[in-house]
């Protein structure tokens, strides 16, 4: 058996959302809850909301959720009574003793596991410390593995569950479209951004835009859902709606991420390189992204009426950041990818244009004008193109036969 503590979350509502995306897909179902009054999602969301809404919780305090993993090894059975006797001793020995929790049954892989989820500050407010809570768990679960009957850290034959990441994309026949939109909101407010368009393109990654629509008593903002290919689907969310003020959260993200982002050298660093080394070897568009996407990066490709690529974005979300081009540097420009299709280097748009849809439901940005960044990345985009005539499947070859012979 392996017990997992995830990663936090600002709010109880993000895993909560996760898991009963999951019961509505029919691949998860509640094995039951302690402390509270009943296992209903209301009962549930309105619970976790009074613990992390006490005026006496300290505003530096972020992460309010605490979720666990419960990975049984190859022939380990646990039936529901078992799980939470376990769950409930466990989160008692880590100082959770009387708060509240609740335990889902996962059936989404080739085997069965439970996902836990509970809140870090008591009923005064009072954060519950985390200090060496990994080598706590381990100690403890050493202890409780042979009572139980399980052997500790040893999955027979099988590999340890990944974590799949908490911002699941919108999904219009999942049900519960309103718990999605605000679990995907909150998940893209944990990122840093330093503008409402770069908010906008990353919630849009995951399959949710924002309309705003003045009215006589300001602006008023609304969350749509979106299908695959960038299409509105169902009735707009009023953004009042949702558990949390979103234009005062959004304005204090700003403020925080343009503090945070100068200081992610190594992400931007990362991301850099990535983006040249993928470039040099993609054939198009879509070619690009997907090889982006596998390093845990995504592209939004922002382009004018004509079909002229004039500005990008680069999402990390492994670092969760986001960086126009030019601010990783003045040879990641709208002009190196420009040149790139101008060129030929990528040898066909992409057919699928789903990306791009996606792009062109957001606001306009106003193009920018050519400038000296622009001439360096030109010269960058040409240095793909060298050859003396050698066709690019041959240049590839080539490369591929120097990594194999040399090693630096």
């Amino acid at each position: 058996m392996v017990i997992k503590i995830q990663r936090g979350a600002a709010t109880c509502r993000t895993p909560v959302g996760y898991n009963e995306i999951k019961v509505a897909q029919g691949t998860a179902m509640v094995v039951g809850v302690s402390n509270m009054d009943g296992d209903s999602i209301a009962t549930v969301l309105r619970t976790f909301d009074e613990y992390e809404n006490n005026p006496a919780v300290s505003a530096k305090t972020r992460n309010m959720a605490f979720h666990m993993s419960i990975n049984p090894g190859a022939g380990e059975r646990m039936d529901d009574g078992t799980v939470m006797k376990l769950s409930s001793e466990v989160m008692s020995r880590l100082g959770y003793g009387n708060q509240p929790f609740i335990v889902y049954r996962h059936q989404d892989t080739d085997r069965e596991h439970f996902h836990l989820v509970s809140v870090r500050v008591d009923r005064d407010g009072r954060v519950i410390s985390d200090s060496h809570e990994r080598r706590k768990l381990q100690a403890i679960m050493k202890e409780l593995g042979p009572r139980y009957g399980f052997v500790i850290g040893k999955e027979t034959g099988r590999k340890e569950e990944k974590t799949p990441d908490l911002i699941l994309r919108f999904n219009p026949d999942a049900g519960n479209r309103a718990l999605q939109m605000e679990a995907i909101t909150r998940g893209c407010l944990s990122y840093s951004f330093s503008t409402e368009k770069q908010f906008e393109l990353l919630l849009a990654r995951y399959g949710v835009r924002i309309i705003r629509n003045e009215t006589p008593s300001g602006e008023r903002m609304m969350l749509q859902g979106l299908d695959r290919k960038g299409k509105p689907v169902g009735r707009p969310l009023n953004a009042g709606d949702l558990g949390f003020n979103l234009k005062d959260e959004l304005g204090r993200r700003l403020e925080e991420g343009k503090r945070e982002l100068p200081a992610k050298h190594q992400e931007r660093g990362r991301i850099r390189s990535t983006v040249l080394s993928c470039l040099g070897y993609s054939t198009s568009q879509l070619h690009f992204e997907r090889m982006l996407e596998k390093k845990e990066i995504s592209a939004a490709f922002s382009r004018n009426p004509s079909g002229e690529i004039f500005g990008v974005t680069f999402i990390d979300h492994k670092g969760k950041c986001v960086f126009k081009g030019s601010e990783l540097g003045p040879e990641i420009s709208a002009g190196l990818f420009r040149n790139a299709e101008e060129a030929g280097h990528w040898n066909s748009r992409a057919k699928d244009k789903s990306r791009d849809v996606v792009v062109n439901n957001m606001p306009e940005e106003k193009e920018p004008e050519k400038d000296v960044s622009e001439k360096v990345a030109a010269r960058v985009a040409e240095s793909f193109l060298e050859g003396d005539g050698v066709s690019r499947e041959r240049d590839i070859r080539k490369k591929q036969k120097r990594r194999k012979g040399l090693k630096i």
